[in-house]
């Protein structure tokens, strides 16, 4: 199982995706500018949303 998930951080590392395990946590890394601002809607809430389409459209989860 450990090298699984090594070969996953692997993966997910070199690719740019977020890291997934079979624990259902995704480890979502975000950049934005100091001179960004967020209207309309709250940041978190996006991250969430974006992670459950992820798993709901198939793009995340465990890479085997």
């Amino acid at each position: 199982m450990l090298l699984q998930l090594l070969e996953n951080a692997k993966i997910a590392r070199e690719e740019g995706v977020p890291l997934c395990q079979d624990t259902g946590l995704a480890v979502v890394f975000v950049e934005i500018g100091q001179d960004v601002h967020v209207v309309g809607g709250d940041l978190n809430e996006a991250i969430h949303e974006g992670v459950r389409q992820g798993y709901k459209d198939g793009y995340l989860g465990l890479l085997l």
